[in-house]
């Protein structure tokens, strides 16, 4: 196992300096998806129990956290655009198809 303690205090360039080119990064592309995708069997029971009640925020967990400094509004934006853009997972919906459940991204 690698030693972590020679590496746990170097800056971001210089751990990818010592990573060399196990470091270049590559861009993913997505593969090609149908429009409504199955559910998985935790997705389908969130999608019944919600179709029984709407008892889904059941299963959501709210949070707050404070910040200090100044905060540019625009950089914020578009890091979270980025992070959406990059994580389907964030931009997916589940929907009702002839009564199936489905995943919509």
């Amino acid at each position: 196992m690698a030693d972590l303690s020679s590496i746990e205090n170097l800056s971001i360039a210089e751990l990818r300096q010592r990573l060399g080119a196990r470091a270049a990064t590559r861009a993913i592309s997505p593969g090609p998806r149908p429009d409504l995708i199955p559910l998985s069997f935790g997705q389908e029971r969130i999608w019944f129990v919600e179709q029984l009640g709407g008892v889904a925020e059941a299963y959501s967990i709210g949070s707050a956290f404070g910040l200090s400094g100044v905060f540019d509004g625009d950089a914020f934006e578009r890091s979270v655009c980025e992070i959406v853009r990059r994580h389907e997972v964030l931009r997916t919906r589940l929907v009702s198809v002839d009564g199936v459940g489905a995943q919509a991204i």
